[in-house]
């Protein structure tokens, strides 16, 4: 509002804008909307998230990986992956390891209806409002692909499909009845307030629990959570208060049971790329192979495609400009160029640097990592490559001398 219409306003008058007027504040200043998100999320990890005392305490945040997104309306949201030191790990054939799991859980994630205080506005955000991603890459019939409305559930379970002791009968029978339970639950909509009895909720159904639990059975593929869940909670999404309150926008957070679906994940929003740019390649791939054009004809092609084909937001070009990157990490990389040293790609000295050389000298290139290493102290002789680069980091003195400073690899290593 400052930056925009130069004037002031108190949190409780911002609260009051209209959903017009924000929109409009946030097209006209997606520099500062960018910048907002990025010092909240920072301040997020290393405050309510840190390693110790945070919000999972007494566990630790050991790793974390984010991939931030930007939606529809250009607006960004995160992806995240996070490690927390000796929580329990869910084994398929365990059931202590199940139970320790939904102890887990039920400590740090719920989808109650908590209207206290703060928690009354903020639960609006937890609310699942269907749209057309919600039929993305499903079949015909299925209302849902995030599973909303979700069933009323006594407590937390830990569900996997149904197996092989069941019959092709008990298994219909099984679908056929989720899909009563669907219809009754869309029945109640997303609005729907009223706490009924577990019990009685079955009864309005004609089921009993054990018919009820192999209903939800027969709709998953692999193992999943379903969280301690009321009739009035059907379209709430799972989250943590103390995140929630903190974070002040919609939260999706789950406890990870399959590895490989997670890495899957991780991998996915690594290497995901621009949906749009992506199919006008491919058509353009196509158009290639119909005609007889030539190879440089082709390549330029594809070039105008990159070029012309890829659309972002605003706030996502105010990202890129402000050098906000799109992933964040608890763990970094060094790069090691292991390629014959003739064929090594060198970074030339500063401006200031090359003038200060004699005439005849060959030497305009910086030292890198490799030259680092040869230059290592006698006491890190038997140090190889990998460990250095791993461990230390290079840095330059104050009096540009070539002395070790920082022993300890947790400070760095000065030469």
């Amino acid at each position: 509002m400052k930056v925009v219409r130069h004037n002031e306003i108190t949190v409780e008058e911002a609260k009051q804008l209209s959903f017009q007027e924000i929109s409009e504040l946030i097209s006209s200043d997606p520099v500062t909307c960018m910048r907002h998100f990025d010092h909240k999320f920072k301040a997020l990890l290393n405050g309510i998230m840190k390693p110790q005392n945070g919000m999972f305490h007494p566990y630790q945040l050991e790793d974390y990986f984010s991939r931030m997104e930007f939606q529809m309306r250009g607006s960004p949201h995160s992806h995240g992956l996070y490690w927390i030191k000796d929580a329990p790990v869910y084994v398929d054939s365990d059931s202590k390891s199940m139970t320790e799991c939904i102890d887990f859980i039920d400590k740090f994630i719920t989808c109650e209806r908590c209207e206290d205080g703060k928690m009354e506005n903020l639960i609006g955000y937890q609310i699942h409002k269907h749209s057309k991603t919600c039929k993305k890459k499903r079949k015909q019939g299925i209302t849902c692909r995030f599973g909303f409305p979700k069933p009323p559930m006594k407590e937390t379970l830990i569900l996997k499909p149904l197996d092989e002791t069941f019959s092709l009968e008990q298994i219909r029978a099984a679908k056929d009845l989720y899909t009563k339970i669907e219809d009754k639950l869309n029945e109640f909509g997303r609005g729907f307030k009223e706490d009924i009895e577990y019990e009685q909720f079955l009864e309005s159904i004609g089921t009993g629990h054990e018919d009820y639990i192999n209903a939800i059975r027969s709709s998953i593929k692999r193992a999943s959570v379903f969280l301690k869940r009321s009739t009035s909670c059907i379209f709430v999404n799972g989250y943590n208060r103390q995140l929630l309150e903190a974070w002040e926008a919609n939260i999706d957070i789950q406890f990870v049971l399959d590895t490989y679906a997670c890495a899957k994940y991780c991998v996915g929003y690594i290497l995901k790329s621009n949906d749009g740019v992506s199919r006008t390649m491919q058509e353009a791939a196509k158009d290639a192979r119909k005609g007889n054009t030539s190879i440089q004809e082709q390549l330029k092609r594809f070039a105008n495609v990159l070029i012309n084909g890829s659309e972002i937001s605003a706030q996502e070009a105010a990202a890129f400009l402000l050098g906000i990157p799109n992933t964040m990490c608890s763990r970094g990389d060094v790069f090691i160029n292991t390629a014959p040293p003739d064929q090594r790609i060198r970074m030339l000295k500063s401006k200031e640097e090359l003038d200060e050389l004699e005439d005849n000298c060959v030497d305009v290139t910086r030292e890198g990592l490799l030259e680092h290493y040869i230059k290592r102290p006698k006491e890190m002789e038997n140090s190889c490559l990998a460990e250095i680069a791993s461990m230390y980091e290079f840095v330059r003195s104050k009096r540009n001398s070539l002395e070790r400073k920082n022993p300890h690899p947790e400070e760095g290593m000065q030469f």
